[in-house]
């Protein structure tokens, strides 16, 4: 308030405008410009921290069955990190149904914090990829894609690997054996995660109707024997063999707690309010790239979206104070704005912290900076002295 008083004392702008049929001169006082700067720097903060407030989990049961629903922003959590044998084979069955065809989202991931890598097995349209990565999203091998799975209405999916080669069976069928991505106890070894990433919002819609994770490498015939025991029974087949090491059939059918069939599987628990395990605070512009399909579109917004508040600044403080050089001051308070913003978007789960931000925000407030001179310098006739001191 102090600064819109000494605003006040201040000579105004005199702006001669261009309209369709005459031109009109408006008398600009500084005041008037510190509170449009007020308005532009409360709505772009408002545009940046919206929703403010961490979202409710979007995880529910299935009225009367075995199933439980993710939808919009919704995760389940293992209760505490699975530990694989790194010397075995690993097979993965995950009976599920999307809820959307063309959208992306995770629907299993494994956080392995000691390794610095997470298993991942996502949903990118209509395809399924499976990839293992490290915390900057870096590929340690190269992802596999089975195409077009995902038309399907619903899928049976075996993921198993003799630490190898890899196969992938939709349905009890083969789909894919490529040695490029050999998977092991290692690889699966960590947190739990259902419906979601573990550093970003990565929300997968759907339905999941069991789930299993096993130490061993499974067989065509025991895919098989598994995919009609899940689908008649809810449950695979009990045959003497090695069983799961975790083991999810949903049959709790309310509730926030899944329990594992087996002792050694973890619990998978809901929380109330939708969470990102490890939400990352300033990703790399190259992590974003990789893992945001938008990524220019969302560039070029965030220029956009500081340009008004470049120039809003860049008339207010070219009037209140004798400054040589406006444009650095506002270029500086754009970017701490910017910061300000992208830290506290590091606590809301349904934001993204990025460096790239930084960047686009920075530039759009130059450019603001630069369209507030031109447009003052074109149109203003103000006082010899103060448009001297504006064009400096």
């Amino acid at each position: 308030m102090q600064l819109l008083q000494n605003a006040s004392q201040k000579k105004a702008l005199v702006l001669t405008l261009p309209f369709p049929f005459n031109r009109r001169r408006f008398h600009l006082p500084a005041w008037v410009a510190g509170i449009l700067c007020l308005i532009v720097l409360g709505a772009t903060l408002t545009a940046g921290l919206v929703p403010f407030h961490v979202p409710q989990n979007g995880v529910t049961w299935v009225q009367g069955e075995n199933v439980v629903r993710f939808r919009g922003r919704g995760t389940m959590l293992g209760s505490f990190p699975l530990t694989l044998d790194s010397n075995n084979g690993i097979s993965v069955e995950l009976w599920i149904q999307p809820s959307e065809v063309w959208t992306k989202g995770c629907i299993l991931a494994l956080l392995n914090r000691q390794r610095h890598r997470q298993f991942v097995i996502e949903q990118s349209d209509t395809d399924l990829v499976v990839r293992v990565e490290d915390l900057e999203g870096h590929a340690y091998r190269p992802a596999l894609r089975v195409k077009n799975l995902f038309r399907k209405p619903q899928a049976f999916i075996t993921i198993t690997s003799d630490a190898q080669t890899t196969a992938i069976y939709v349905d009890g069928q083969l789909q894919l054996r490529s040695p490029a991505l050999p998977l092991s106890g290692e690889d699966l070894s960590g947190e739990m995660i259902l419906g979601n990433g573990p550093f970003r919002d990565h929300s997968w819609s759907g339905e999941i109707k069991g789930l299993a994770l096993y130490e061993r490498e499974l067989k065509a015939q025991q895919v098989a024997q598994d995919y009609a025991s899940w689908t008649q029974h809810g449950h695979p087949v009990s045959d003497g063999s090695e069983p799961a090491r975790a083991l999810y059939v949903f049959q709790e059918r309310s509730g926030d707690v899944v329990h594992s069939a087996v002792s050694s599987g973890p619990d998978l628990v809901a929380p109330h309010r939708f969470k990102v395990v490890d939400q990352l605070l300033f990703e790399s512009p190259a992590s974003e790239f990789r893992s945001q399909p938008g990524y220019l579109n969302s560039a070029v917004w965030n220029v956009a979206g500081f340009v008004p508040l470049g120039f809003a600044l860049t008339l207010y403080w070219s009037m209140v104070w004798d400054i040589r050089r406006t444009w650095p001051i506002v270029v500086g308070m754009g970017t701490a704005v910017s910061l300000t913003i992208e830290y506290f978007q590091s606590f809301l789960p349904t934001r993204f912290s990025g460096v790239t931000d930084l960047f686009t925000n920075t530039a759009g407030t130059f450019i603001g900076v630069m369209l507030c001179r031109w447009i003052v310098l074109r149109h203003s006739k103000p006082a010899k002295q103060a448009a001297t001191r504006f064009a400096q």
